[in-house]
């Protein structure tokens, strides 16, 4: 999977519903530009490093795609905020958030 996210020229994940937006912060460690939905929790997976469409809207997801594909500037910027953005996504990370969280709210 690495090695097709780093190959590609870009990521799309139109998806609808998802609980936290693995797939583009993978494919954004692998610095692969990514533009993806801006439905449920994918935009604060994301952060300002992908480009964002409605996920109801295939129009949208069209313009999006040929937006990242066209711009070669913007594709370098994505990958590089991607880079940096997937840097702060970490299962450890994530750990001590819930962490600190149980610990808010337990008596």
């Amino acid at each position: 999977l690495a090695s097709l996210y780093s190959s590609a020229l870009l990521f799309v994940f139109p998806s609808l519903y998802e609980g936290f937006g693995i797939p583009p912060v993978e494919a954004m460690a692998c610095g692969c530009p990514v533009v993806c939905s801006s439905a449920t929790a994918i935009p604060e997976a994301v952060g300002e490093a992908a480009v964002q469409f409605d996920p109801a809207q295939p129009s949208k997801i069209a313009e999006a795609i040929e937006l990242v594909l066209e711009d070669q500037y913007l594709r370098e910027c994505l990958i590089e905020a991607g880079l940096k953005q997937a840097a702060q996504s970490s299962w450890d990370r994530a750990a001590n958030q819930l962490v600190n969280v149980l610990h808010s709210v337990s008596p």
